[in-house]
């Protein structure tokens, strides 16, 4: 994936660069975004909010959806915008530009050295959880993907990263490949799945805002949410 900056006093699509990203990364976070929510987000009124979506749109970063999402689909718009009289209109990052801008980082990159060695540190964590009884999860592989997969490479914005990992059977209230097969097991709640994923990136991620971590388990909708067209290799084990 293409290394992106952003930096004050550039623009994209007629916009301030930090603005447009910061409208990618909210759209992304919500998968279908309306006008309405960016606008609540941004602190800008609903007209700017939907010319920006608009221009980012014709830029070919995000994709345009007219009426409510098919079920499985999460998204977020206002009651008001359902509820009214013309169509709702969500948003959705889509495009490897799209994704690239949603990823992208303010400021400056850091050093190939920096990237190795809070990669190290993280694979080093990844090892603790596996031997960790008393851990959600296992983790079964790591895919490096983006900026630190290119070797010749001196500098990079992020440590891209997707951590394949299942759950661990911790008795007849949870359910995974595991240890028990004796047992009688039921799936917890889509609420524990969540929180648990996102615990489990928080503590590999510890701290670093440069470790772009997605935890996948067989709970994800998406099992292989790699950008399209991104090279990548494996990292572990």
């Amino acid at each position: 994936m293409v290394v992106v900056l952003l930096k004050h006093g550039e623009q994209i699509c007629g916009f301030p660069a930090l603005q447009a990203g910061y409208a990618a990364r909210t759209v992304d976070a919500w998968q279908w975004c309306s006008a309405g929510v960016l606008a609540r987000e941004l602190q800008v009124s609903p007209q700017e909010a939907r010319a920006l979506l608009l221009a980012l749109e014709g830029g070919g970063y995000l994709t345009r959806y007219t009426g409510r999402l098919a079920a499985g689909h999460d998204g977020a718009w206002l009651p008001e915008e359902e509820d009214g009289t013309e169509p709702l209109l969500l948003w959705h990052v889509t495009s490897l530009k799209g994704m690239q801008l949603a990823k992208a980082h303010i400021g400056l990159a850091m050093s190939r050295a920096a990237a190795e060695t809070l990669l190290d540190g993280l694979l080093g964590r990844v090892r603790i959880v596996n031997c960790d009884q008393r851990a959600t999860h296992v983790v079964e592989s790591v895919a490096l993907y983006g900026s630190l997969v290119d070797p010749g490479r001196k500098e990079v914005t992020d440590v891209d990263l997707i951590v394949f990992a299942r759950r661990r059977r911790r008795g007849p209230d949870d359910t995974s490949d595991g240890d028990n097969p004796g047992s009688v097991a039921r799936w917890p709640s889509e609420e524990q799945v969540c929180t648990e994923r996102a615990a489990l990136r928080t503590l590999l991620a510890e701290g670093h805002d440069r470790l772009d971590i997605e935890v996948v388990d067989e709970r994800s909708d998406n099992r292989w949410p790699l950008p399209p067209g991104a090279t990548w290799k494996r990292v572990f084990p």
